[in-house]
C-alpha cells in the first residue's frame, strides 16, 4: 500500500499540501518514508492525522537532497528509532548528513541496489537547473517488485523519466505496472511531453499515478494520450496495490 502523505494537490481536505512530495510505502514488513515533502509543520501535521506510527518506521529514503524532499530532515530523522535504516543517494548534501546522530545507519547508494527482497534502489545522475544555471543532482528512485509487476517510485525524476523506465526495463525482467511519483515535467515543450508519453506507451506502462512536479499540461496530455490508466491523486491519497 502507498499513501501519500504530502504533495502539490489535496485529496483529503483534513490534510496541509504544497510544493513537495512524501508518502508512506507498507510492503510486506517493511514500512518505508519515502521523502518528507516541502513544509516541516505540513509534514508532520500530515502523519498525525493519517496515524503514522513513526516509531514503527523501518526505512526511511531521500530521493535528493533538495528543499521539497527533505523538509524537517533533522527533526524526522531524530524521531525515528535508532534501528530504521537511512538511504540517501551518491553525494548528497554534506550539510544535512552531518546532521544524522552517530547512532543512526546511514547508507549512500549508487546504480542499482537491492535495500530489501524484491525492493530496490536505482540512483542515476541528473540535472536541475535554477534560471540560467544547471546543477549535477544524483537522484533515487525506489523500484518494488511484487512478483507479477514493476512498482517505480519517484521524487522528480531529475535524470528523466525516460531515462529512469529504460533502466528499469533493462535491469528487470517482470512489466512495469505503476508509476507514481514526480515527472518534472512542469517546465517542458509540448513536443518532450509527447515523446515522454510515447516512451510510456511502448513500454505498455499500466498505470500512472503523476504527482508534485508533474504540471497540469504534462498530466492533460496524458490523460488525452497515455494508453494506460491514469490516475489522479494527491495528499491523503492511498493506493492499494
Amino acid at each position: 500500500d502507498i499513501t501519500i502523505i504530502y504533495d502539490n494537490c489535496r485529496f483529503n481536505p483534513d490534510l496541509y499540501y504544497g510544493f513537495g512530495f512524501s508518502c508512506l510505502i507498507e510492503y510486506g514488513d517493511q514500512k518505508i518514508i519515502f521523502d518528507t515533502g516541502g513544509d516541516k509543520l505540513a509534514f508532520f501535521h500530515n502523519v498525525e492525522r493519517l496515524q503514522i506510527n513513526l516509531d514503527g518506521i523501518t526505512h526511511i529514503i531521500f530521493s535528493h537532497q533538495h528543499w521539497d524532499h527533505t523538509a524537517g530532515f533533522k527533526e524526522i530523522i531524530n524521531r525515528l528509532n535508532n534501528n530504521c535504516l537511512i538511504y540517501v543517494p551518491f553525494k548528497f548534501d554534506k550539510k544535512l548528513l552531518s546532521q544524522i546522530p552517530k547512532s543512526k545507519k546511514v547508507l549512500i547508494l549508487n546504480n542499482i541496489h537491492e535495500i530489501e527482497q524484491n525492493i530496490f534502489s536505482v540512483v542515476l545522475k541528473g540535472h536541475s537547473c535554477v534560471v540560467k544555471e544547471c546543477f549535477t543532482v544524483y537522484e533515487q528512485s525506489l523500484v518494488i517488485n511484487s512478483g507479477k509487476e514493476l512498482i517505480i517510485l519517484t521524487g522528480c525524476a531529475h535524470p528523466g523519466i525516460k531515462n529512469i523506465l529504460m533502466t528499469v526495463q533493462n535491469n528487470f525482467a517482470n512489466e512495469i505496472g505503476w508509476v507514481i511519483g514526480g515527472l518534472h515535467l512542469y517546465r517542458s515543450s509540448t513536443k518532450k511531453i509527447i515523446d515522454i508519453i510515447d516512451c510510456f506507451n511502448i513500454i505498455q506502462v499500466k498505470n500512472l499515478a503523476p504527482c508534485h512536479c508533474t504540471g497540469e499540461k504534462a498530466i492533460r496530455l496524458f490523460e488525452n494520450r497515455f494508453t494506460g490508466t491514469l490516475h489522479n491523486i494527491g495528499t491523503g491519497a492511498s493506493l492499494y496495490i
